[in-house]
């Protein structure tokens, strides 16, 4: 347990502590930043133009749930957050075993602190830099969003402005307890965000090259989002991460049971090459 402490201090170290987290924190941070301007100055433009309008305010129809980047779907930096999830997650530190083995890095610690702890290790401090890199963004556009734009409950009156459905993933308790659903839906961002990176260790195991390692897992997740045009007219549940990964409905509501396959997939892949990694003897 020591030699697993001192390993889990040293790979957290060096996940939370490159240049490449600082980076991608920096990118995500400032796609949110980008949202957050757009979003609160559309509300108040949109809350002058009814105030000159006079009648119905429409209160309930505009507020932070759906002016914070997880419910709006207009601004530039909702659409380059959102579309690369994925990347901003693997990018941090996802390459980080491929590196290692190719510079011999990796024998000399697995001969000091056990394979099983150094892969353990390794992936555990992989899926804190994803995790990381995706939540504190988006909890920044949401506390950035909320100093200026008040968190008005919902109305189902008016739920063309929220485009959340009756037939998406926890609808109901959207319109009656929104902070909720807000934060439920920032955990699924988080574990998605966690199992990309450790996704990009996984084809570590099986690859050599750092490139390929990072746009791989990428480009397969762009292949299951586009792919998806081969179901449209015949299956009216959304599939692709980067559209199910925001709060709101982009294209087809949201299936929980589909996200719960999705993420299970994503562990048991991530989980079966670790353990390829394991048990290959020459590491």
């Amino acid at each position: 347990m020591k030699s697993f402490a001192r390993l889990w201090k040293m790979e957290c170290r060096k996940a939370l502590g490159n240049r490449f987290f600082v980076i991608t924190l920096c990118v995500g941070s400032f796609f949110c930043l980008i949202s957050a301007l757009y979003n609160v100055e559309a509300y108040y433009q949109g809350q002058q133009q009814l105030k000159e309008l006079g009648g119905n305010p429409m209160a309930q129809a505009f507020g932070l749930f759906n002016s914070w980047i997880g419910g709006e779907q207009t601004s530039l930096g909702y659409l380059l957050f959102f579309t690369l999830f994925p990347l901003l997650a693997i990018f941090p530190y996802g390459w980080s075993l491929c590196l290692e083995k190719k510079s011999g890095y990796t024998k000399m610690v697995v001969v000091r602190g056990g394979k099983q702890n150094y892969f353990l290790a390794k992936y555990l401090a992989t899926f804190l830099s994803g995790v990381l890199v995706v939540l504190i963004p988006l909890a920044l556009n949401l506390v950035i969003t909320a100093c200026f734009v008040p968190a008005v409950k919902p109305s189902v009156m008016y739920n063309i402005y929220y485009s959340i459905s009756h037939a998406t993933m926890w609808s109901e308790l959207f319109y009656e307890h929104p902070l909720i659903y807000v934060l439920l839906y920032l955990f699924i961002d988080c574990i998605f965000a966690g199992l990309f990176a450790v996704c990009g260790m996984a084809f570590s195991i099986l690859l050599k090259n750092r490139i390929a390692v990072v746009i791989l897992p990428y480009l397969c997740i762009l292949g299951l989002h586009y792919g998806r045009a081969l179901l449209y007219n015949r299956v009216y549940i959304e599939i692709s991460p980067i559209n199910f990964l925001h709060p709101t409905c982009i294209e087809n509501p949201v299936n929980g049971a589909v996200v719960l396959l999705e993420g299970t997939m994503l562990a048991l892949f991530s989980f079966l090459t670790l353990k390829v990694g394991v048990k290959n003897e020459t590491y």
